[in-house]
């Protein structure tokens, strides 16, 4: 059989690639017509879909399937369009170049048959078309449901309402950064945005009651600028961070830029070598008010206020209801508590969950050990006291059962993490303390204490809706909502402190 000439002006001689021949089936009428081009847009789907429950987290998988309907919407008018245009053409395929066309979002390779342009046009239109109904959902979405302001629980005494009506913060929305904004890429890629500003640092040491070494590392700078009386911050870090962290390194800067003086706690074991038998935990607070006791004794005149992230916002509300609670004088003049986990005894079976186990608790164990380890001497001290099998902990859970209960000799893991947890502490706060969590913080442990904050005229609680643990980035380019807010506060603290205490003097003066 002798076979058809070649269209004029056609060259047959050159060799046709692998995708190409692919996609000339896909537009050939028969049994697989467009079973192939189907199956590339769907793969694309799928990955678009995936991203997108990444960004709005997985509580919110309503939201991505409205997205991944309005993404099929535009494949499928293509894909009958693509019919349409076969048919025009009488079932012959004319095979032209082949493109590359976006379809609501998704990328797949199209051989143009039958008139190109016109064809072009009608696949971009589509596109065009269900791009446009897939933003508008999104901003919809994002508008209407992930910018809320945060809900405030707090008891509605005269401090209170004036402290939030210094705040603007708490009161206006809190607008995440919109292409990651689900909990885990907030947790996780918030922290890897962050710029770390260029920070001078000098440090003390301080001695404590059982012979251990803390350090105090100050903001040089404002540290040598400030007068007698100049208020002092003290940032007590998450468990891995420490005065070289980004997010303690912004807010020193910011910090000092208010006339405060930042000066961060580092942690034994940690950021100093170790002394003792004992690295810093939260299963005691002794830590915490031996250096409160330093910075009183060596700035007698100035007001000290605290911050915590993380296992340092639970170190702190354990000491500041301790100290109530035991007769201790207070020696804090108001606090800030971000992301506090409360209870480590749920926190801990949250980290055991096959995901929150493989994105945190292996990561965090990995990122301990090598704190420790970074100093030679601190495991051959530590081995009087911990399992010999400690540093081989691949988990939290594992390096808690191995190491940190055996530092106090507790006898089971669940107990040291009763112990360690400040949910019931709370009640006894004596000064005034921002709580600020997120509900879907994935290191937030059971479920956020409203009643009891609200039962405490010392606290106010500030929740939002989204934020991941110790994130809150908001802007196309994330900057932290989170350091802007706690200043805030402790802002609108000082100034009505300021107040106060000009009121008590007049009142000394007239007497």
């Amino acid at each position: 059989m002798e076979s058809a000439p070649a269209p004029a002006g056609r060259r047959t001689d050159r060799p046709v690639g692998f995708i190409e021949t692919i996609m000339m089936e896909a537009i050939t009428p028969g049994a697989n017509s467009s079973s192939l081009l189907l199956l590339n847009v769907t793969v694309a789907v799928l990955a678009i879909c995936i991203v997108l429950s990444l960004i709005t987290g997985l509580a919110n998988i309503h939201m991505v399937i409205l997205l991944g309907l309005t993404v099929s919407l535009g494949t499928a008018l293509t894909l009958f369009q693509v019919e349409l245009h076969k048919q025009a053409a009488g079932g012959r395929a004319r095979v032209g170049i082949p493109r590359t066309v976006t379809v609501g979002g998704a990328t797949a390779i199209v051989v143009l048959t039958s008139e190109p342009d016109r064809m072009l046009r009608t696949v971009l239109g589509t596109s065009a078309i269900a791009g446009g109904i897939g933003t508008g959902l999104f901003a919809h979405y994002y508008e209407h449901d992930v910018c809320r302001p945060p809900d405030l629980y707090y008891h509605k005494d005269s401090l209170n309402v004036n402290l939030v009506r210094k705040c603007p913060s708490l009161t206006s929305k809190y607008e995440p950064t919109f292409w990651m904004f689900g909990a885990h890429l907030q947790t996780i890629l918030g922290a890897f945005f962050r710029a770390r500003p260029a920070v001078n640092l000098q440090r003390d040491i301080v001695e404590c009651r059982d012979g251990g070494h803390l350090s105090l590392t100050w903001e040089a700078d404002s540290y040598m600028a400030s007068r007698d009386d100049t208020p002092i911050l003290l940032i007590l870090p998450g468990l891995t961070g420490s005065s070289r962290s980004k997010y303690i390194c912004q807010l020193m800067k910011d910090a000092s830029k208010q006339d405060l003086r930042p000066v961060v706690l580092g942690y034994r074991g940690f950021d100093v070598n170790l002394r003792t038998p004992m690295v810093t935990t939260c299963a005691t607070v002794g830590d915490v008010e031996d250096s409160l006791m330093f910075l009183r004794k060596k700035h007698p005149d100035a007001p000290i206020y605290a911050i915590g992230f993380s296992m340092g916002a639970n170190m702190l509300v354990k000491y500041l209801g301790s100290s109530h609670r035991e007769g201790r004088p207070q020696i804090v003049s108001g606090a800030v508590a971000v992301s506090n986990p409360f209870d480590f005894v749920k926190l801990s079976i949250k980290l055991r969950e096959f995901s929150n186990e493989w994105l945190y608790s292996r990561p965090l164990c990995m990122r301990v050990k090598w704190f420790i380890n970074q100093h030679q001497e601190n495991a051959q001290i530590l081995a009087e006291r911990v399992h010999p099998t400690a540093f081989a902990a691949a988990t939290i859970y594992e390096l808690d059962d191995r190491l940190s209960r055996h530092l106090y000799g507790i006898a089971t893991v669940e107990e040291y993490y009763m112990l360690s947890s400040s949910l019931h502490f709370l009640e006894d706060v004596d000064c005034p303390l921002l709580l600020l969590n997120a509900r879907d913080d994935p290191f937030l442990g059971g479920e956020i204490p409203y009643e009891m904050c609200q039962r405490n005229p010392n606290l106010m609680l500030a929740v939002t809706e989204r934020g991941g643990h110790v994130a809150w980035t908001t802007g196309v380019l994330p900057r932290s909502w989170m350091l802007e807010t706690t200043l805030q506060y402790l802002s609108a603290l000082r100034c009505l402190h300021m107040v106060d205490r000009r009121h008590d003097e007049q009142e000394a003066r007239g007497h």
